[in-house]
C-alpha cells in the first residue's frame, strides 16, 4: 500500500510559490464565484488567503455539487452512500493536499473498485457467477472462435477478459465501439501478439483484473473516442483508488466552514450580461448583482438554459455545443448486510451485469461483521450506469426503476426482494438535475474539436472552471486544478493591472 499520509506535495507548493510571488500587492479586492462545488470552494478558499473579498452564489440548497453524500437512518446518520464522486486515484495529487490541508488524511480508506474482489458477481448472457469463475462460465459464450481460427490458444481467453472489461465499465456508444474495432482487427493483432507466447498460462491470468494491464497496449490502437474512454477505464480499475470513510462530503465541507459568511444558497443565476469593465448577475430572475471579476463555475449544461449578454461566437458555441455524459445511482437502504454474511463474504467490491444495473458496488465493511445478531443495516450501491445506459433508467417511473433494479440484483441476490429488505431508496439521474444536466463535460464524445484552451478561454471578466474546464473530466481532481488555473490568471491580471495604473501623488 503506498504511503498516503507522508507526501511532499511537490507541484502544489511549486503552484503555490508561483501564486504568492504574483500576488505582491495587499490591496483589498473582490471576486463574485458562481457554483459551491468543489471548484467554485476551492477558488473560493484560495482566493481569500490572498486577500480577496469573495461571493459565492449557489443555485441550490447545498453545497458541493456533484459531491452528495446521502445520508439514511436514525438521527446519527451514520449510513450512506455516495450519488456523487466516490473516488480518488492516488495520483491526483491537488486532491490529497486538500485532504491533507483539511485534515482529512486520516479518513482516507482504499476504494475496492470493480474486478478487485473475487467473491463478487458476473452477469453476463444470462449466466450468472462469481468473478474467480468467469473463465469458465461466461468467457465461452462469447464465441469468438465460432467463426475464425486462431493460431494461440490464449486468444480466445483474453478477447474475452477484455470484452467482459469494457461491457462492465463503458456506456452503450463505447461498448458499440469496441465490439466494431475488436471484430475488425483488434482480435488479429491480439492473436499475432500471443502467437509467439512460450510461457504457459494459468486460469488466473485470464481474470479480468489482470488482463487490464493489456488495455494500455492495445489503446493506442484503437479509434481516437475509444481510445480515450479506455483511458478512462484504466483510471477506474486501479488499484491506487481511495475514499473517505465517512462520506466524501466532508472535503467540501471542511473547505465551506473557512467561507460560510462568503455563501449564498438558493441564489440560481438566471442571466449573465458582459459589460465592458464589469459583470452584470441576474439572480432568481430579478435581482441583479454588479461584480468587476467573476468566476464561473457552473457546467456549461446548465449555463446554455440561461440569458447570455455580451459573450463572443466562438464561446457561445462551446458553450452550447460541449457534450455532457449522463449518469445515474440508485441506493439502496438495506435493513442487513446480508452481502457480509457466510453465504457471500462480500466485503466490498462491486458486482457487474449486463442488465440494467450494471455495476453495484458494496460499501465499506461494516466495523463488526463477525457478528449478525441484530440489525446491521448497510447502503449498496445498487445501480451505477452512465451514458445510454443512464438515459433509459432516467426516463422510468420511480417505481419501475426501483422494480426493475430489484429484479436485477436478485439474480445474484434473492434476498433484495424479501420483504422490507429495502428501507429506504434514494435515486439521482444527473442528467435530469435542475443544476447539472449532466454528470460530467466528456472527453470522448463531441470535444475533440474543442481544445481546452477555447473550452477555459476568459470573457472579458468573466472566467471559467469546474471539471470541464479540464483534462480531467469526472473528477475531484480535474474540478480543483481548473480552479487553480484559473486563479492564477486573476491573480496575473490584477497584477499587471495595478503595475499599469498611474500612482496617486
Amino acid at each position: 500500500m503506498q504511503n498516503i499520509f507522508n507526501r511532499d506535495f511537490k507541484n502544489v507548493r511549486g503552484y503555490f510559490s508561483k501564486i504568492n510571488s504574483l500576488n505582491s500587492n495587499s490591496l483589498p479586492k473582490s471576486i463574485t464565484i458562481l457554483g459551491a462545488g468543489i471548484s467554485g470552494l476551492v477558488a473560493a478558499y484560495e482566493l481569500k488567503k490572498l486577500n480577496y473579498e469573495v461571493r459565492i452564489l449557489e443555485a441550490s440548497n447545498r453545497i458541493g455539487g456533484r459531491i452528495w453524500t446521502y445520508r439514511f437512518g436514525d438521527e446519527n446518520r451514520t449510513a450512506y452512500g455516495e450519488l456523487g464522486a466516490m473516488r480518488l486515484p492516488f495520483n491526483h495529487e491537488f486532491t490529497h493536499y486538500y485532504i491533507n490541508e483539511m485534515g482529512l488524511q486520516s479518513q482516507l480508506q482504499k476504494f475496492v473498485t470493480i474486478f478487485k474482489n473475487n467473491e463478487c458477481f458476473l452477469d453476463i448472457k444470462g449466466k450468472v457467477c462469481r468473478l474467480k469463475d468467469a473463465i469458465h462460465e461466461i468467457y465461452p459464450s462469447y464465441e469468438f472462435s465460432k467463426n475464425r481460427k486462431f493460431k494461440s490458444k490464449y486468444t480466445e481467453r483474453f478477447a474475452s477478459a477484455l470484452k467482459t472489461i469494457v461491457d462492465a465499465m463503458s456506456p452503450k456508444e463505447i461498448r458499440e465501439l469496441f465490439e466494431t474495432d475488436l471484430h475488425n482487427y483488434l482480435l488479429d493483432e491480439l492473436d499475432d501478439s500471443l502467437e509467439g507466447c512460450s510461457v504457459e498460462l494459468k486460469d488466473e491470468d485470464f481474470s479480468p483484473n489482470n488482463v487490464l494491464p493489456l488495455l494500455s497496449k492495445l489503446r493506442g490502437r484503437c479509434e481516437d473516442v475509444l481510445r480515450t474512454y479506455l483511458r478512462h477505464i484504466i483510471l477506474e480499475s486501479s488499484s491506487d483508488l481511495y475514499q473517505l470513510a465517512g462520506g466524501m462530503n466532508q472535503l467540501p465541507d471542511a473547505i465551506a466552514n473557512h467561507l460560510k459568511d462568503d455563501i449564498r444558497l438558493n441564489a440560481e443565476v438566471t442571466g449573465i450580461c458582459l459589460e465592458d469593465n464589469r459583470v452584470k448577475i441576474t439572480i432568481n430572475g430579478n435581482e441583479q448583482l454588479y461584480s468587476d471579476t467573476v468566476l464561473c463555475t457552473i457546467p456549461f449544461s446548465v449555463l446554455r438554459e440561461m440569458k447570455l449578454d455580451g459573450f463572443s461566437k466562438e464561446k457561445l458555441d462551446v458553450i452550447h455545443n460541449l457534450t455532457y455524459v449522463g449518469a445515474t445511482k440508485v441506493l439502496f437502504y438495506c435493513k442487513d448486510r446480508f452481502w457480509e454474511k457466510d453465504k457471500y463474504q462480500i466485503k466490498e467490491g462491486a458486482s457487474i451485469s449486463d442488465r440494467v444495473i450494471r455495476q453495484l458496488y458494496y460499501p465499506l465493511a461494516s466495523p463488526d461483521n463477525s457478528s449478525f445478531q441484530q440489525e446491521n443495516p448497510g447502503v449498496l450501491l445498487a445501480s451505477y450506469v452512465i451514458g445510454e445506459d443512464s438515459k433509459y433508467l432516467a426516463e422510468l417511473s420511480h417505481h419501475k426503476q426501483i422494480n426493475l433494479i430489484k429484479k436485477s440484483v436478485s439474480r445474484f441476490h434473492p434476498e433484495i426482494e424479501t420483504k422490507d429488505m429495502v428501507q429506504d431508496v434514494a435515486i439521482i439521474s444527473w442528467e435530469k438535475h435542475k443544476w447539472t444536466r449532466g454528470c460530467s463535460g466528456v472527453m470522448w464524445l463531441g470535444r475533440s474539436k474543442y481544445n481546452i484552451e477555447v473550452v477555459t478561454k476568459p470573457e472579458k471578466k468573466l472566467y471559467f472552471a469546474g471539471e470541464h474546464c479540464s483534462m480531467d473530466n469526472a473528477w475531484i481532481e480535474g474540478a480543483i486544478t481548473s480552479a487553480l488555473s484559473q486563479v492564477e490568471e486573476i491573480v496575473q491580471l490584477q497584477t499587471r493591472t495595478i503595475l499599469l495604473e498611474p500612482s496617486v501623488v
